[in-house]
């Protein structure tokens, strides 16, 4: 599934404003397509804005690539530290008497200067004994109750091979690799020779003001959404759940008077993190209607009828009847990405161009 809906009223009456995001220099060339991701803290801003990197810009730098390596291998300490004490206070079980000893160890570790763990080749080894133990296995299952990231599998399931001194951060391993947005980030690329401009807002409560200035010649605005979070909470408000925080957001970005002025400006919903969701609902039948949001959904796990479901709740936060394009993502996956970013370019995104002449 691709597209939930690919509109909900008439386009909007054009304005003169939005030219100035796609209008050509004085050498005939066009200038840049601006897009600003918005969404709550964890809804996967970031990982698109990598992929979108990787996928269409230069990719990343050999130091880029240095970085990350240092911050997945400190990670890995961090994931497994928040898993142990996890465990030990739900009382998952018993661990084994040589697993006990490899978690003091683990225990024992301290963060640097620069706020990361060292990690060797003998603690990843103990690491990775330590993630296949059952009661870390049981508490893991558990995540939905805690904070903890949602690559961390994806990590800790490789935790000898990062743990090698050979080890060199792969492309995958970047884009899943979490780091906090704080303010604003922006990448260009370049798409079939037309210019492109995506900037990241911070997600987390503390940083949204900064999302509702950046309105200026935006050509479109895209919302993402992790389709996972439906049984999850807040980091900085453990009693909140993500999910209605996410739509309270959805509906307050849409409703303000920046985004109303701009009726030429299309809006994209991207519902993120699709794999995680088919998992939960079909795999560990964690029920969609533990959501404080969703408590009425009477649908079976099917993962269509739940996102058809999700989409209609969505659709109820626009109070303003704009076009909304929505559609389902998985921003890890490149080639799911591309064929999204595809679809808009040739959909939504055609109206503001075909404004400026560039179709």
């Amino acid at each position: 599934m691709g597209v939930c809906s690919l509109s909900e009223a008439e386009p909007p009456a054009r304005t003169t404003d939005n030219k100035d995001s796609v209008r050509k220099d004085g050498k005939g060339r066009y200038q840049v397509v601006k897009l600003v991701l918005l969404g709550a803290g964890e809804s996967g801003k970031t990982t698109l804005c990598r992929q979108m990197k990787v996928t269409y810009g230069d990719g990343f730098s050999r130091a880029s690539i240095q970085e990350h390596r240092a911050l997945i291998r400190s990670n890995l300490v961090l994931f497994i530290r928040i898993l142990i004490d996890e465990a030990e206070e739900r009382n998952t079980g018993r661990f084994s008497k040589e697993v006990e000893e490899l978690i003091e160890d683990v225990k024992d570790q301290e963060m640097d200067d620069n706020g990361k763990y060292h990690l060797t080749e003998d603690l990843a080894q103990s690491i990775g004994k330590i993630w296949r133990d059952p009661p870390i296995q049981k508490v893991y299952s558990m995540r939905s109750k805690y904070q903890l990231d949602d690559n961390a599998k994806h990590f800790l399931d490789k935790a000898e091979s990062i743990g090698r001194d050979a080890y060199k951060a792969s492309e995958e391993d970047i884009i899943r690799s979490r780091v906090r947005t704080v303010g604003r980030s922006k990448i260009r690329f370049d798409v079939r020779g037309q210019m492109f401009e995506m900037e990241d807002v911070g997600g987390q409560r503390s940083e949204r003001a900064e999302g509702k200035r950046g309105f200026d010649n935006v050509t479109s605005v895209i919302f993402v959404a992790a389709l996972s979070a439906y049984d999850q909470t807040l980091i900085d408000d453990s009693k909140r759940s993500m999910m209605e925080e996410t739509l309270d957001l959805f509906e307050e970005v849409i409703s303000s008077d920046d985004f109303k002025n701009l009726r030429e400006c299309s809006l994209i919903l991207f519902l993120n993190k699709k794999d995680i969701f088919k998992e939960k609902l079909e795999v560990e039948k964690i029920p969609l209607g533990v959501c404080p949001a969703f408590r009425n959904y009477k649908g079976s796990a099917n993962y269509e009828e739940a996102i058809e479901f999700v989409c209609r709740k969505f659709r109820e936060r626009n109070v303003l009847n704009r076009e909304i394009f929505i559609y389902d993502v998985c921003a890890v996956d490149r080639q799911n990405v591309i064929r999204i970013f595809n679809a808009i370019k040739k959909t939504v995104l055609k109206s503001a161009l075909d404004y400026a002449g560039l179709f």
